[in-house]
């Protein structure tokens, strides 16, 4: 399928539907850093009409509340800043939700972490304490996780739970199916949405979504190869593996299908 580049006429015509009515379902993206939010975002302006959109959280004028960073904890909003949630309930908003392999996640943590670009670093980062920088929005600044497992599994727990933060429609979506099977994805948002796919074949997103990732050009192969070979595994050093096995939530592991851990009798 023909490539679209970010800011062409789908996007243009989407964004200035809803600048215009903020009518339509609002489709509010959740995931934290290197789960694939930004490729969502792109295929869902590439496949969508502008009666689904996915607009900037601040965007005015669309939904009373419910705005936040894409990447906030919903736990730690709903105990700081409850009212922030306030409008997730929306009846026309949905929330996507983005997880990802930990095993996969931590190698990508470990090449670019953003904001928490201090706990990648050392021989001890599966096993130190990491704090979120004084910066970071959400309410994150000076928060505290034990280790950077936990951060996964703390995530993902939330977003196992979106009812319980105020959304009465939402979806869980993996990032392995997000890339491995595009088509079967949108096709759920759709039917969530109540909305239809344009055109004919899925339009693929095949340069780099990520701003920070070193293959631009072959992005969509060379993710699907990793997850596919699981060749994230052969970069870890001696006993990380295991650290990060002792560590992790391997309930919710189990739960979203990684078998990483359990696969290496760990």
């Amino acid at each position: 399928a023909a490539l679209l580049e970010v800011g062409s006429a789908p996007g243009t015509r989407w964004r200035s539907r809803w600048q215009e009515t903020g009518s339509g379902t609002h489709l509010r993206i959740l995931g934290h850093y290197n789960t694939g939010t930004h490729l969502l975002h792109e295929l869902l302006e590439r496949n969508f009409d502008s009666s689904v959109a996915a607009p900037d959280p601040d965007f005015e004028g669309v939904l009373n509340g419910c705005r936040f960073w894409k990447h906030s904890s919903l736990a730690v909003l709903r105990v700081k800043s409850p009212t922030t949630l306030e409008g997730c309930s929306d009846s026309n908003l949905i929330g996507l939700a983005m997880v990802r392999n930990p095993m996969s996640w931590l190698r990508s943590f470990k090449h670019v972490a953003f904001d928490l670009w201090a706990c990648k670093d050392g021989e001890d980062w599966l096993t130190r304490p990491c704090t979120y920088p004084g910066y970071v929005p959400g309410l994150l600044g000076g928060k505290r996780y034990n280790d950077v497992e936990t951060i996964w599994s703390d995530w993902t727990k939330d977003y196992e739970s979106l009812a319980q933060y105020g959304f009465k429609r939402s979806l869980l979506i993996r990032y392995e199916d997000l890339v491995l099977n595009t088509s079967g994805v949108l096709a759920e948002v759709a039917a969530l949405a109540n909305a239809t796919l344009m055109g004919g074949d899925v339009q693929q997103v095949d340069k780099a979504a990520n701003p920070m990732s070193d293959h631009k050009q072959d992005a969509r192969t060379f993710a699907a190869e990793k997850i596919t070979k699981k060749s994230y595994l052969a970069e870890y050093a001696q006993g990380e593996v295991e650290e990060i096995c002792k560590r992790i939530d391997r309930e919710a592991m189990r739960r979203h299908g990684y078998s990483d851990c359990d696969d290496l009798g760990l």
